[in-house]
């Protein structure tokens, strides 16, 4: 029964990528057929590396319209042969968006999303639905709505750092999302709201503000809640107190498989998958050490606030009059302050008290060239260095430099 179980699966993921690359090469021919101003068609080579697949080599594929607000389909779609050749020796993506304009409009798109995907270990399917709605503060004031449903399941545990980490069952997840955000010259205001339901009960609440007070200094302000509902949480979607879960790892190529970064950088908490929603920075060495115990699902909720002040310095300006490379390049300093509450599960022994709070100073390389879609395409290399901590782990000083390197890359691999 297992071995027939195997062979199913494996039938259903070659015709799931069959079917995927069906649309491909569809929409690809169909490109042939219309002006090449109306469809833009591209292919380029892209390698990765983890230690269970060795060196991932394979292509991608994209087809979009060079003017977005149209009823043509986006299509992104990745093949890599994995050169280690373990029990899943391909790998691939496929991602398919439909605008309906007639539900929507320019910048106030109704679109319609697929995906599956096959990479390091995981087998998801998407389906999704978003609404943007343009407000009348400004020309960049947006109002996001949408839902998405996941089916997961993780097949493969060798890719795992932490054993455990992840749940092995087929998952059903369903995800509302509301979203807002403001720009301006000089400012930015945004909001956003998760709620997940499915093997896990998840509630995530994040409000932000940035602005410029003149050359030398701009403020941002962040605060954020991430709240567990559920008695018997998925550990792929455990609360933490500086990582983000690892179901948001598995977007990361960076941190989705062993081997990609070292791994005793990861394991120290040097190397970190931060959480954009509510975190506090400087606890990854507690958060690390509750993984290495297989304690995934031991914080029920955190609260945060975090405060950057950003202060200019003469790399940033030397970048920026760069000529046309300077609009899309940033190098940020800024000196931080952090503070959170954390409840947790009453059966477990915290390492922390229930206030937590941080300080330090950071640097940001950014990089950032918007797709098609006005979409992130870039990366950002941030190096944080909280050098006080209210509770540091046992053997450590509250006062001392704890280095937090993080990784952010928006560029599909």
């Amino acid at each position: 029964m297992i071995l027939k179980a195997m062979v199913l699966r494996k039938l259903l993921a070659l015709r799931l990528l069959k079917t995927g690359f069906l649309v491909v090469l569809m929409a690809g021919s169909g490109s042939n057929l219309q002006a090449q101003s109306e469809y833009l068609t591209h292919i380029r080579p892209t390698f990765w590396y983890n230690s269970i697949d060795g060196v991932k080599a394979g292509v991608r594929f994209f087809g979009y319209q060079d003017t977005p607000h149209t009823d043509l389909y986006r299509v992104q779609a990745g093949l890599w042969v994995n050169t280690a050749m373990q029990d899943q020796p391909v790998s691939y993506d496929v991602q398919l968006e439909h605008p309906l304009m007639a539900l929507g409009a320019a910048e106030q798109e109704f679109t319609l999303g697929a995906q599956t995907r096959l990479m390091d270990g995981l087998q998801r399917h998407i389906l999704s639905a978003n609404k943007t709605f343009k407000t009348q503060l400004g020309n960049e004031s947006y109002l996001n709505m949408g839902y998405t449903f996941t089916q997961y399941e993780m097949r493969s545990t060798a890719y795992l750092l932490y054993p455990g980490s992840w749940s092995t069952d087929v998952q059903n997840l369903h995800q509302v999302t509301l979203g807002f955000s403001n720009r301006t010259a000089q400012s930015y205001q945004a909001f956003t709201s998760r709620l997940m339901g499915g093997g896990s009960q998840i509630l995530q609440l994040s409000g932000s503000v940035y602005h410029v007070l003149n050359k030398s200094f701009a403020i941002g302000i962040k605060a954020g809640h991430t709240r567990n509902e559920s008695s018997a949480s998925l550990p792929e979607h455990g609360v933490n107190l500086t990582y983000g879960n690892f179901f948001d790892w598995h977007d990361s190529p960076w941190f989705r498989s062993r081997g990609t970064l070292p791994i005793p950088a990861v394991e120290s908490g040097v190397a970190v998958m931060t959480d954009g929603i509510s975190s506090v920075r400087g606890y990854a060495s507690h958060d690390a050490d509750r993984f290495k115990s297989g304690d995934f699902s031991a914080i029920t909720s955190i609260t945060s606030v975090n405060i950057d002040l950003e202060i200019a310095n003469p790399i940033d300006s030397y970048l920026r009059n760069i000529p046309v490379a300077g609009a899309f390049i940033r190098f940020q300093s800024r000196v931080f302050a952090d503070a959170g509450r954390v409840n947790y599960e009453p059966s477990f022994t915290p390492s922390t008290d229930t206030h937590i709070g941080s300080a330090g100073i950071g640097f940001q390389l950014h990089m950032n060239i918007p797709d098609y879609n006005n979409r992130a395409r870039g990366f950002s290399l941030r190096w944080e260095l909280p050098v006080w901590v209210s509770d540091p782990i046992a053997e450590q000083n509250p006062i001392r430099p704890r280095h937090h390197l993080s990784f952010e890359l928006s560029i599909p691999f």
